[in-house]
């Protein structure tokens, strides 16, 4: 097999993948892909709207809502992270089963 050809199927397998957490994080319905970025909006006026109830500020004067909007985004992308890199790996223990797919010896 060429390595062209190899790269080819590699790059098929890594589409298949993305596809599938794609559909099984936002669902079947383009509703979903709204969903991840509604989500972290409602947390950036949540703490928004608790800031100005508190009449609170950003430290060093810096823009409440950028202040905010840096700090939950971080926030938000590694905790949805780490908590999918455990569930992949039980999630993609069938493959396994195929003989072309090993477990990573690094």
């Amino acid at each position: 097999m060429s390595l062209a050809r190899g790269a080819f199927i590699q790059l098929n397998v890594i589409h298949a993948l993305v596809l599938r957490e794609t559909r099984t994080r936002f669902g079947e319905h383009q509703l979903g892909y709204l969903w991840a970025l509604i989500e972290p909006l409602l947390w950036i006026g949540s703490f928004w709207g608790l800031y100005t109830v508190g009449n609170r500020s950003a430290p060093h004067n810096l823009d409440v809502m950028g202040f905010l909007a840096t700090g939950v985004l971080t926030f938000e992308i590694f905790d949805s992270n780490v908590g999918r890199i455990g569930d992949s790996i039980n999630g993609n223990r069938p493959l396994l089963f195929y003989p072309p797919v090993q477990p990573s010896t690094w």
